[in-house]
């Protein structure tokens, strides 16, 4: 018997297609991000949360630092100063949290935070949801972080809390120097933003037309809604929008790639060569794209 979520994820990924060949190839540099929270201060009831950033590719350095909650604004601030001084990823692998953009309570439209990443050249990829193993880098570093800061420490307040997660995180990149996984190659640091750089308010707002775009998410199929069952087929929701498959394929894994400009969604599913196939394509525009040059 398996207790451990990554060998849970392993079992699963076996019977549910997941398409771990086909994301291993997405992206020279990745990043997953998670919030952590709420945790308590003792004698204090309102909790405290936290910002994981985990470099997965190529190299495997990681940060967290406390925020204010667990907001859009918080999230873009932290990772607007990180850039600076760390790469800008081409992927970020991430949640379906509103807060990075998902689940917006209009159809066919994206979160703030999505535009930004998509203006800076940054491909989204979101988990299936409820399933946090596909992110498994970054949930492993956050079960780091329990055990070898939170659990190990107590706090009074949140300036000690500052000071000591500085340390935590200066300790991890002295770590992952000695075991060599922080060797930069050249074209890494180039990616990085100019220490002046301030978010443009444009880039929150629309998206720009000079560059394609592509969001993907990982979705397993499922036959949970009257509409499913009655056409004896299976779904996933992407945008607002339950798109219907064929039942083969109820509780698979499939990766969902939208072409922005293109307005092109492709549902895609690894076959037995570990090749993604293709098993529908559709029209989507993203509604609040507000495009500017």
């Amino acid at each position: 018997m398996t207790t451990g979520g990554k060998e849970k994820g392993k079992n699963r990924s076996r019977y549910m297609n997941y398409p771990k060949r086909a994301l291993d190839k997405l992206g020279k540099i990745v990043l997953g991000i998670d919030f952590i929270g709420p945790r308590y201060l003792r004698n204090k009831s309102e909790g405290v949360h936290f910002l994981a950033r985990k470099y997965i590719r190529p190299v495997q350095y990681g940060l967290i630092d406390r925020v204010e909650g667990q907001t859009t604004d918080e999230a873009l601030r932290l990772l607007i100063n990180d850039w600076k001084d760390h790469p800008l990823p081409e992927v970020i692998r991430m949640d379906n949290d509103p807060a990075f953009g998902e689940y917006n309570t209009h159809p066919h439209c994206i979160g703030r935070f999505t535009k930004v990443l998509l203006n800076l050249g940054i491909t989204p990829l979101y988990s299936a949801p409820r399933q946090p193993w596909n992110n498994g880098a970054t949930e492993g570093y956050n079960s780091m972080f329990a055990r070898k800061f939170w659990e190990q420490l107590r706090f009074d307040d949140e300036e000690e809390i500052d000071v000591a997660i500085h340390q935590f995180n200066l300790e991890y990149q002295k770590y992952n120097h000695l075991v060599g996984n922080n060797v930069e190659p050249e074209e890494v640091k180039d990616r990085r933003l100019a220490e002046g750089f301030k978010l443009p308010e444009t880039y929150q707002e629309g998206l720009r037309k000079d560059q394609p775009m592509a969001i993907y998410w990982l979705r397993i199929v499922r036959q949970s809604s009257e509409k499913a069952r009655k056409n004896d087929s299976g779904t996933i929701e992407l945008l607002g929008e339950e798109i219907e498959l064929p039942k083969t394929y109820i509780n698979q894994f499939t990766l969902n790639k939208l072409e922005v400009n293109k307005e092109r969604l492709s549902v895609m599913v690894e076959d037995e060569n570990k090749q993604l196939k293709i098993i529908k394509q559709k029209k989507l525009r993203i509604q609040n794209a507000n495009y500017f040059d």
